[in-house]
């Protein structure tokens, strides 16, 4: 292999290495990597990853927020593809993401958005050449048209949508209680046993909160 390519190849890995350090995982790529080049027979791509972004009381969680909304998923439409703009050859590794479209119930804590508003948070899909999703333990799973539910979201510098605060922090609420999913946050696992009125009345509480504590800086792999 040429200098260049290896040079290319280097570029392409650490450019998706900070785009899962930015979805808030560190050490997924590799993990990633094996699961499409690897065996294959399954139906979607798992992975596990540390979270790159935790919180362990909800304080911490809504001081890394940009904005906290009860919200109902109305749309999810196909978003940006990343990596294309280091590699376009190279559509293997190239990630497809959505667009979830938020309509607003009620803003807990931030600005920016109010009731009736539409916001949109990007969502990882998979890899561009091929049709399983990628699923990453203890993440939020697919957001759906018709979801509704407590989301904490930020907005990082430079990116082209909000996205969750960690890759856990959306709590779904059906009949008047939080969904249980699997966790990898302190923080949002305390919070899906309470009830839904509960934990939107702490979260307004804590609004003079939002957004003083930017999260630590990303490690890459």
């Amino acid at each position: 292999m040429s200098s260049s390519s290896t040079t290319l190849r280097s570029r392409r890995r650490a450019h998706l290495r900070g785009f899962f350090a930015g979805l808030g995982f560190t050490g997924a790529l590799l993990a990633l990597l094996f699961a499409i080049f690897g065996p294959g027979g399954a139906d979607v791509i798992t992975a596990t990853g540390e979270p790159a972004v935790t919180a362990a009381t909800l304080d911490e969680l809504t001081a890394r927020s940009s904005l906290v909304i009860e919200a109902k998923v109305v749309e999810r439409r196909p978003g940006r593809i990343v990596g294309e703009d280091v590699d376009p050859q190279e559509t293997h590794e190239q990630i497809r993401m959505d667009q979830v479209v938020l309509e607003v119930i009620e803003v807990l804590a931030g600005s920016g958005a109010a009731v009736g508003d539409r916001v949109v948070f990007e969502e990882i899909v998979g890899f561009v050449d091929d049709p399983r999703p990628i699923v990453f333990e203890g993440a939020a799973a697919a957001a759906r048209v018709g979801d509704r539910g407590l989301y904490f979201l930020v907005q990082e510098a430079g990116q082209p949508a909000l996205r969750l605060t960690t890759p856990d922090s959306r709590l779904l609420i059906s009949e008047g209680r939080f969904i249980p999913e699997d966790r990898m946050t302190p923080a949002v696992e305390g919070l899906e046993v309470m009830d839904p009125e509960e934990v939107a009345r702490l979260v307004r509480t804590r609004a003079s909160l939002i957004g003083t504590q930017r999260p630590p800086r990303m490690l890459e792999d």
